[in-house]
């Protein structure tokens, strides 16, 4: 009697050993993840300021038909500067600078994403009105 109550014991919970061990994690299969790397290079920067002159900064625009309403709704998108050695930085991305005769600023490139586009900009931390150098960026979206 003792045997069977022990078998009708493991038969019952062995599976529920098995049941709580598994991941509960479930994927949906209709839903596909996309994922677009895109490049894109500035160098026709338009300075912009305050109407009285003062914080000036640089923006360049770009267009592109991936950003469309399923990227701004539910997607992720993320910006990256692309260094002259390949290295590449998240953006917003904040750098400081000195020259040989020891000024210093800071100068900070963010970027804002709509609807068929995005824009990067440019700020010096003393906003100064020199014009950015040409760059690259790497656009990565997710939907």
């Amino acid at each position: 009697m003792k045997k069977l109550v022990l078998t009708v014991l493991s038969v019952i919970m062995m599976p529920l050993f098995f049941v709580s061990c598994e991941k509960y994690t479930r994927y949906n299969d209709s839903e596909v993840t996309h994922w677009r790397s895109l490049m894109f290079t500035a160098d026709g920067w338009t300075l912009y300021s305050d109407r009285d002159g003062t914080n000036s900064y640089f923006q360049a625009d770009f267009d592109t038909h991936v950003l469309d309403w399923r990227v701004l709704e539910g997607g992720l998108v993320n910006c990256y500067i692309i260094y002259d050695d390949g290295s590449q930085a998240p953006l917003p991305n904040v750098r400081h600078y000195e020259d040989e005769y020891g000024h210093r600023w800071t100068r900070t490139l963010d970027c804002e994403y709509y609807e068929g586009g995005f824009s990067v900009f440019v700020t010096y931390s003393d906003f100064a009105r020199e014009f950015p150098e040409k760059m690259s960026f790497r656009l990565t979206v997710a939907y």
